[in-house]
């Protein structure tokens, strides 16, 4: 009886072991086949494939390159060294999607790769070179891996389905609300921005200086926040800031745990899912707690988050003092919804720019100090008190009345937010009273909307540079810095000299009654130092019972 054939499946049929080939033997075939020897001799003796070796052949010049590159012979896998112009691209456009993460704008493959072939022709033209670049799949993938752009934005375009979404997420979250019997002091919303805290309109003659100066560009200085409050506007929650530097020139010695922001730092200063989940256990939750306890409420809270990739999807699973609900909005309905993009991120940036104007006025006039010379000694600290005053500035009702969409039956007094064009004049008449005569209110309203705009390819490189400057002045500065320290015999010439003031202060005013509430005030300020010197001096002076021992 004939033998019944036997069908071959992907089952029976035995795999082929992959064997790696290490980069010595790849040389010994290309030096073989540069010899004058025949492919199927070099098969034959090497016991290698024909595919295999024309394979190697074909990618001769790379190994070689490889091998100058000191990649070891025995190496089973060829590291080639790869385009320079590509590899500056790659950094460019990392940057680029930083910068559009943090302002919470999606991306398609098709939008980071259309930049990157533009920020590629750009970089061709400058540098020149014969390489192309296609922008491919594969390269996308790869170019994701190793920026470890593992939770990158990605999002294809509006819908009727997020339209949808955004009409029923107000009515799932209010029965969320009404299920949880959660009051309005207890339901919060944060979101992140990004902020260039030392910009000035575009036409000021320092802005202009900046462009055309090489170095530095401390315009392009940008630093991300999170802002968020609760409902009523009872609660409203210190910024985080986060810095590409761990500990800058201007906070050496001071400590940042007593800074009126949350300080965090990563080099690409920007919002990631590490220091979110810090925020949220460290800070967040012990302070909605204090505020519950404090207040006599339950010890319970909801926090609303948008689909940002720097928010952890498993917050409900993290144990804390707080029984937080965290509810997470539908994607791409943010712009529709989002409580703090109704206006208080907005209007925080106007009155951080008014700000940093009124304290630039104050200074001038007070001091023979220049505009640019001011401008010089602006540092990071003196922009964390601005970005303190302004968040300060952020009224109760303007916390409250964005919450209109969402929570209507919440919202008290919509009568009495400061409109946003008034903080626009009041920034364009302080900057013209210190001396900048050309700024007019369509360029304030310009330099606030550049805070939104993506990146050209020009700011893109500028960026890099100072980011590449950054880095090499702050490698010999690993140390910490130790806490600064107040000397007794400085804190005492010091309030002293505060005292001396007030007194010459009082004697050239006529107005007695108005030098002397200064005088009080001044004083009264001054108590918790005053406290610290009478302390020191009680214990440096021995006891009475031990004096008469």
């Amino acid at each position: 009886m004939p033998q019944k054939k036997t069908t071959l499946t992907s089952e029976n049929v035995p795999k082929k072991e992959r064997r790696s080939i290490t980069l010595q033997k790849k040389m010994e075939v290309i030096r073989r086949m540069e010899g004058g020897e025949t492919r199927a001799n070099v098969c034959r003796n090497m016991k290698l494939p024909p595919s295999t070796v024309t394979t190697i052949i074909k990618n001769a010049d790379k190994i070689k390159e490889s091998v100058k590159h000191s990649t070891p012979v025995s190496a089973a896998q060829t590291r080639y060294t790869r385009c320079k112009l590509l590899e500056k691209m790659e950094k460019l456009l990392s940057l680029w999607v930083d910068d559009l993460n943090t302002k919470n704008i999606p991306m398609t493959q098709a939008v980071i790769t259309d930049k990157a072939k533009s920020i590629f022709e750009e970089l061709k033209k400058k540098e020149g070179g014969d390489e192309n670049f296609l922008g491919s799949k594969g390269w996308f993938m790869r170019f994701k891996s190793r920026n470890k752009f593992r939770s990158v934005k990605l999002t294809g375009e509006a819908t009727s389905a997020d339209a949808e979404a955004a009409a029923a997420f107000p009515a799932k979250f209010q029965a969320i609300v009404q299920e949880g019997n959660y009051p309005p002091d207890l339901i919060f919303n944060v979101d992140e921005t990004g902020l260039y805290w030392k910009k000035l309109p575009p036409r000021t003659f320092i802005s202009r200086e900046e462009q055309s100066a090489p170095g530095f560009k401390p315009a392009r200085d940008r630093l991300t926040l999170l802002l968020g409050a609760n409902v009523s506007g009872t609660l409203k929650l210190k910024p985080m800031l986060v810095y590409h530097s761990q500990t800058p020139r201007a906070l050496k010695g001071l400590n940042k745990a007593m800074l009126p922001v949350y300080w965090r730092w990563n080099k690409r200063a920007w919002v990631t899912q590490e220091i979110f989940l810090d925020w949220y256990t460290n800070y967040f939750c012990p302070t909605v707690h204090r505020f519950c306890q404090k207040n006599k409420l339950p010890s319970k809270a909801i926090l609303l988050l948008d689909n940002a990739p720097c928010h952890p999807e498993n917050l409900n699973a993290v144990k804390t003092p707080l029984d937080v609900n965290v509810v997470y909005m539908p994607p791409n309905i943010t712009s529709d919804l989002q409580p703090m993009d109704e206006g208080i991120i907005a209007t925080f940036k106007a009155y951080y720019l008014r700000q940093t104007f009124t304290e630039m006025v104050r200074v001038l006039d007070r001091s023979d100090t220049t505009i640019k010379d001011y401008w010089h000694s602006f540092n990071i600290l003196k922009g964390i008190n601005n970005i303190n005053a302004a968040w300060e500035e952020v009224t109760v009702n303007c916390l409250n009345g964005v919450w209109r969409k969402l929570l209507p039956e919440c919202i008290h007094n919509l009568t009495s937010v400061e409109p946003l064009e008034n903080i626009v004049e009041d920034v364009s008449r302080l900057a013209q009273e210190a001396g900048l005569s050309e700024v007019t209110t369509d360029d304030v309203t310009e330099l606030l909307d550049s805070h939104e705009q993506q990146l050209s390819n020009e700011d893109l490189e500028e960026l890099a540079e100072e980011l590449i400057q950054q880095n090499e002045e702050e490698k010999d500065e690993v140390e910490e810095v130790p806490l600064k320290s107040m000397k007794t015999n400085d804190l005492q010439r010091i309030l002293s000299a505060m005292e001396t003031l007030t007194d010459e202060l009082c004697e050239i005013d006529h107005d007695w009654q108005r030098s002397a509430i200064v005088k009080m005030n001044v004083m009264s300020s001054l108590v918790p130092y005053s406290d610290i010197l009478q302390e020191r001096k009680s214990q440096s002076q021995p006891s009475i019972l031990h004096a008469f021992i």
